[in-house]
């Protein structure tokens, strides 16, 4: 495994964009436009991120950019 991002801000950054992304586009795909995050939504997600290890943070970061088909 792979992982270019190897700091554990970098991930946590990457890991909630791509939740960000992932909840716009499927506000796309339900009711035909971008649908806006809560407020405070990455915050959050940031916040529950943090509480894993570095190395939870990069298999997560894999197995995301695997499903959403992200290339390096």
């Amino acid at each position: 495994m792979e992982v270019i991002l190897t700091s554990k801000e970098s991930l946590l950054n990457e890991l909630t964009k791509m939740d960000i992304v992932m909840y716009r586009k499927r506000g796309l795909a339900d009711i035909g436009k971008y649908a806006h995050e809560p407020p405070g939504f990455r915050v959050k997600l940031y916040d529950i991120y943090n509480k894993l290890s570095l190395e939870d943070l990069q298999v997560m970061y894999e197995m995301k950019r695997e499903r959403y088909q992200i290339k390096k």
